[in-house]
């Protein structure tokens, strides 16, 4: 109950704009960006590279894995004998919706219990299916990325102590405390108990619903609001971390491009095997 994203798994950690190729020039690495890119002489990130040299979007090659699996596993249920819904593409992967505690604490309590059980054979042939299609496709890209991250260990040791981080991240500590929340964390723990309590008083029998309805929703407010003070103060310090950490990104792919072109090219067929599906 105390998640804060509903989304599938996705297994890229990098979402970012496509930006055309790649060249070294003087040691550092330039890309050459559409105008809404990267300005030019600007460092350039491990995940653009990788898009530049690809031809295509991490995204595109996440939706498309995605899709592969998706179609192997409904065709397997169908081949099993079962009713299952059709299998619909999907053009963009599945959106990370941010769902308020208290939110989460009204659902259960106003989901009436199941009356019928599960068909334990149906159970076992989505659990066959599924893990099947899942096992049996690769995501070509995230296996660039696992080398990446494999080869990148220590790279990122100077980000969160190079002084424009110390000092953004000082200027969003203060813009947290001045919006009246001690800490983010903090105020996340008080308000995720107070919607706990709601749930215990209604399960106790001490609180009706259509109470617990309205106090978890003043509660989901104030979550909501917590949300809105935490990306304002924190946005501008990820942005200046972000930055940070391309530049330690661009130094590395100018001694290693070459060595990750190869990782992508000895992938390539299945990547367009995959773009091409």
């Amino acid at each position: 109950m105390r998640g804060r994203l509903r989304s599938m798994p996705i297994s890229s950690r990098f979402l970012v704009a496509l930006i055309g190729t790649v060249t070294i020039v003087g040691g550092t690495i330039i890309g050459s960006a559409p105008a809404s890119g990267p300005s030019a002489g600007a460092p350039v990130d491990i995940p653009t590279a990788i898009e530049a040299y690809a031809g295509v979007t991490i995204e595109q090659i996440q939706v498309a894995t995605d899709n592969r699996i998706a179609q192997k596993a409904h065709a397997c249920m169908a081949a099993a004998g079962w009713t299952y819904p059709d299998f619909e593409p999907r053009t963009a992967p599945e959106p990370v919706i941010r769902v308020p505690v208290a939110e989460m604490y009204l659902e259960h309590l106003t989901t009436p219990p199941t009356t019928e059980p599960d068909d334990p054979g149906r159970a076992a042939a989505e659990r066959d299916c599924w893990g099947g299609a899942i096992s049996s496709v690769e995501n070509p890209v995230s296996e660039v990325l696992a080398w990446v991250d494999g080869e990148t260990q220590g790279i990122y040791d100077g980000v969160g102590v190079d002084p424009r981080v110390v000092a953004a991240r000082a200027t969003a500590q203060r813009c947290i405390r001045d919006a009246g929340y001690p800490s983010v964390e903090e105020s996340e723990q008080n308000l995720g108990g107070m919607a706990a309590a709601v749930a215990d008083r209604v399960d106790a029998g001490s609180l009706d619903l259509t109470s617990a309805e309205s106090e978890l929703a003043d509660v989901a407010a104030a979550e909501r609001e917590l949300w809105a003070a935490t990306d304002r103060c924190r946005g501008p310090a990820m942005d200046v971390e972000r930055s940070v950490a391309a530049e330690a990104e661009s130094a590395w792919l100018s001694t290693n491009l070459d060595r990750l072109h190869a990782q992508i090219d000895s992938r390539r067929a299945a990547i367009e095997s995959l773009i091409g599906s």
